[in-house]
């Protein structure tokens, strides 16, 4: 019986949503005018170390909020528990928290420690000449 249910909650669902894309495609405006004029200059395209540059502060980042994050949960399961293990676990929980946190900001520190070029990943690749199937100079 709760197979059932659960279908026909579905067929709810499906019929809503199709009745909702069927209302705007039907009463959407079906052109579109540009409200100002698109210049025709195009900037320079972006280059590999530009994403690279960005993976990596969206990684150090991520990693940072997903810390504090678990150091928020640990520290409540911290404050509403009153069994031992329970409390133990979540002293793991903060502590494994803090060490990807370090982890984290270390890998930044010791890019940046070493050459201040490996955090904002410019490659001076020498190109390659396709005829010969060698780097360009001599051997």
């Amino acid at each position: 019986m709760l197979i059932f249910k659960i279908f026909k909650n579905g067929l709810k669902v499906f019929f809503v949503t199709l009745c909702c894309l069927k209302f705007n495609v039907v009463f959407g405006a079906t052109t579109y005018t540009l409200l100002e004029e698109l210049s025709s200059e195009i900037g320079p395209s972006p280059t590999l170390g530009v994403y690279l540059t960005g993976m990596f502060k969206l990684g150090i980042g991520i990693a940072s909020v997903l810390a504090v994050l678990y150091i928020i949960i640990g520290g409540i399961k911290y404050m509403t528990a009153e069994a031992v293990g329970v409390k133990t676990a979540a002293k793991e929980t903060i502590q494994n928290a803090i060490f990807g946190l370090i982890l984290a900001l270390a890998s930044w520190l010791l890019l940046n420690t070493i050459n201040t070029d490996l955090i904002n990943f410019n490659p001076n690749l020498t190109p390659v000449d396709i005829n010969t199937g060698g780097a360009t100079g001599s051997w």
